[in-house]
């Protein structure tokens, strides 16, 4: 079995501070968009968590969606309506610790192109948060 690993999140700190987020919201971030997967069958997210300081149920969530974007309207997002596969870190997760979830073509459908969200979520418990990650894509035909 061939592929390739694509890093999708070099090693990046996302953080809020209590008064930035209020009880239960989040707020999301677009990474990468346009990682092209018409060649594959098989896609693995593997994200690792490389610090973190959480209090009780903030969590950090990495989805993959399928991505429609193009070099015509380059500035808009044309995201999936539901998440392919998804992971998170939450507060009882101790680092380093690594996750992976899986999209395969036969029973998933994927798209030619993927796209790689983070939500950051506080908890109902307001309170300071701060994660380290990083994540590739390990495509496989």
């Amino acid at each position: 079995m061939s592929g390739k690993i694509v890093r999708v999140l070099p090693v990046q700190k996302f953080e809020y501070e209590d008064a930035d987020l209020a009880a239960t919201k989040s707020v999301s971030f677009l990474i990468i968009k346009g990682v092209d997967v018409s060649q594959y069958k098989e896609i693995v997210l593997c994200a690792r968590l490389h610090e973190q300081s959480a209090s009780s149920d903030q969590k950090i969530t990495l989805d993959l969606y399928n991505d429609g974007s193009t070099d015509e309207d380059p500035r808009t997002e044309f995201l999936g309506s539901s998440v392919l596969t998804g992971l998170y870190f939450s507060a009882g997760d101790s680092y380093p610790e690594m996750q992976t979830a899986v999209v395969v073509s036969s029973t998933d459908n994927i798209a030619a192109k993927v796209a790689l969200k983070v939500t950051l979520t506080q908890g109902s418990q307001v309170g300071d948060y701060s994660a380290v990650v990083s994540a590739d894509l390990i495509l496989r035909d």
